[in-house]
């Protein structure tokens, strides 16, 4: 497969696409591009899921309907579908998602099969019990869960909100299903999005409106690729029209994803706030479907609940003042977190690198709440020093003046940059009880050299590339 696509799709960046979207294969994905699906919602697109497995049974379902008229071939219909599900399901991983969704079109097609009515809810409870029994760990896996909540939400809450608003013409109504879908969806997932991604892609609805039927197209045209493979003067054109096609799906995704208001970061709930805004959902859902004003009145309570313990956390942070050296490979990545805000001080390389910012300096700052670029206040950082009120902090490096440690009355911290070579002896001889922090743009053949010499002279010290991310209260 990855041979054929490799044959008739050109450019690297779309084929890449094709293979996640196809096969979940991802080795050759740009983390960039996969980053900007990320940020609008649509991950789920080239993270192969039930929308992958469920596009791939319509097309089953509908190219073997014929079958279902001779009671004879009934049979044959049901295995050659469960045989194609399960086979597309173990080529791509058996994530847990796919698998829930293969086990419930398995219950589906069985129970037809026998004439027995089927309860989508029941599918969905059987499905899950037969998987947890196959692996237990499936419980707290991230894709299990939010495949689970995102079906539960299509199940309760897609047909109240296509009912809330009629269209009479057929294709707005076509449009607003598949809206109403969409919002079902992320209405039980979003505590979970929340508590284990820290951000709320604000434009998932235009981004899954439009992408979702770009990406169901683009799947069908690789599968018919894949059949007519052989035959070069037909897949060559297809092959350039999935080629396009994927361009502009890109195209779009980055473009949306690059918008100032494409995205909420920096957002921390704990488990307690999660399970409180599933409670406050579902309390909502029973008064919508009763009328009854107590369960709106409890709905309120929790929302209430969730804002008091949000407002004692800000309140905790809002007095805190850090100093955190990130772990960034071969990057100097520094942040002085004063209140609910920060300052970057290190390499511009990590601000326009939205891979390193993800990963490295994006979870520090939602963790401490200090999403906020700010100037501090009380921390005054004049270089080569920062100083606060009770602690001074060296940083040195080949651009930076390195002082007379003989004119300096107090100094707590040293951090070492950019393999710039401290006297370790001065530093013994006039603050011993100074910590010599080496950060990850140093050598590590240099970091070893230095630790020898720190123990040798009785110098505490701490390495990041080795130890991690460092945190200092100043």
């Amino acid at each position: 497969m990855l041979k054929t696509l490799h044959q008739y799709i050109s450019n690297n960046r779309e084929r890449s696409v094709a293979e996640a979207l196809l096969i979940g294969y991802k080795a050759h994905l740009d983390k960039t591009l996969m980053n900007a699906y990320s940020n609008t919602g649509v991950i789920h697109i080239i993270a192969i899921s039930g929308l992958h497995l469920g596009m791939i049974y319509s097309l089953l379902f509908l190219l073997f309907k014929p079958f279902a008229r001779f009671r004879q071939l009934k049979f044959v219909r049901t295995f050659c579908i469960l045989f194609f599900l399960w086979g597309f399901a173990l080529l791509t991983g058996a994530g847990a998602s796919v698998l829930r969704a293969a086990v419930m079109f398995s219950f589906l097609l069985l129970g037809e099969q026998q004439n027995r009515p089927h309860h989508q809810l029941n599918s969905l409870a059987g499905s899950a019990f037969c998987l947890l029994i196959f692996k237990p760990a499936f419980l707290w896996d991230i894709g299990f869960q939010l495949s689970y909540a995102a079906v539960l939400g299509i199940l309760f809450f897609s047909r109240p909100i296509e009912k809330s608003l009629y269209l009479k013409n057929k294709f707005l109504q076509l449009g607003w299903q598949m809206c109403s879908i969409t919002l079902a969806a992320q209405m039980l997932t979003l505590p979970l999005l929340l508590y284990y991604f820290h951000s709320f892609p604000n434009l998932f609805l235009i981004a899954n409106w439009i992408a979702v039927p770009i990406s169901g197209l683009i799947l069908y045209l690789l599968l018919a690729l894949l059949l007519i493979a052989p035959f070069s003067f037909i897949a060559i054109p297809l092959g350039g029209c999935i080629d396009w096609l994927l361009l502009q799906l890109n195209q779009l995704i980055e473009k949306t994803a690059s918008l100032p208001f494409a995205l909420t970061e920096y957002i921390q709930i704990n488990a307690w706030q999660m399970l409180l805004i599933f409670v406050c959902l579902i309390l909502l859902y029973q008064w919508l479907l009763h009328k009854n004003k107590q369960y709106f009145f409890l709905a309120a309570g929790s929302f209430l609940l969730i804002l008091g313990i949000h407002s004692i956390d800000c309140l905790n942070y809002s007095r805190q003042k850090k100093l955190i050296v990130y772990h960034a490979p071969k990057l100097s990545a520094m942040d002085i977190m004063e209140g609910l805000g920060h300052q970057f001080v290190g390499d511009s390389a990590v601000v326009f690198n939205p891979v390193l910012m993800n990963q490295v300096v994006k979870p520090g700052r939602t963790l401490y709440r200090a999403g906020k670029p700010i100037q501090p206040v009380s921390v005054e950082l004049k270089k080569p020093f920062i100083i606060s009120s009770n602690k001074v902090v060296l940083v040195t490096g080949p651009q930076l003046p390195f002082p007379d440690l003989s004119t300096i009355p107090n100094l707590h911290l040293i951090i070492v940059t950019d393999g710039y070579a401290v006297p370790l002896k001065a530093i013994a001889k006039y603050f011993p009880a100074s910590l010599l922090v080496f950060d990850s743009s140093n050598p590590l053949w240099k970091i070893q050299k230095w630790k020898k010499e720190a123990e040798r002279l009785h110098l505490r010290h701490y390495s990041v590339p080795e130890k991690g991310a460092f945190e200092y209260n100043l």
